[in-house]
């Protein structure tokens, strides 16, 4: 159990192991020499490359008139994302939040213009309108093509 805690988190074990050392020189005895299994040593941290995180403002601007039925804009508009991510990414997210039936389609308009699900936001930073630093994306929810009919039936 003691190995899964420090594998868990290595700061306690260093804890432990310091505080260990500071009682053994107080007490005046010799700090117990023990040969570490392989369990035990610890492993070199592999540090995770850094990457762009980009801040979003999703601002809602409408939704078709055909819905009938108003759509909510999101509480919290303001997300951080990682560059690589797509548009597609960003319309999925506000279908996932603004809980948008298969129906529905979110166009996600960057200065004006309708991005293509394909781009990525670090291809969008250098264009895209900015405010305190935050990229403004702005989406309008519409009927998908074809799902006004099925609604009908």
């Amino acid at each position: 159990m003691q190995d899964v805690v420090h594998k868990l988190l290595p700061q306690v074990e260093e804890e432990e192991r310091r505080r260990q050392e500071e009682f053994y020189k107080r007490s005046g005895l010799s700090l117990p020499h023990h040969e570490p299994t392989p369990e035990t040593t610890p492993k070199p941290r592999v540090e995770r490359m850094e990457e762009n995180i980009v801040s979003l403002v999703l601002e809602f601007i409408g939704s078709s008139k055909e819905l009938g039925e108003p759509i909510k804009a999101l509480e919290k508009k303001f997300v951080r994302v990682t560059s690589k991510a797509t548009v597609r990414h960003v319309q999925r997210f506000l279908c996932k939040k603004l809980q948008l039936s298969d129906m529905f389609e979110v166009d996600v308009i960057s200065n004006d213009e309708i991005m293509e699900p394909e781009v990525t936001l670090d291809m969008m930073v250098p264009m895209a309108r900015k405010l305190d630093g935050l990229i403004v994306l702005n989406y309008v929810v519409a009927l998908r093509e074809g799902a006004g009919m099925l609604r009908q039936k």
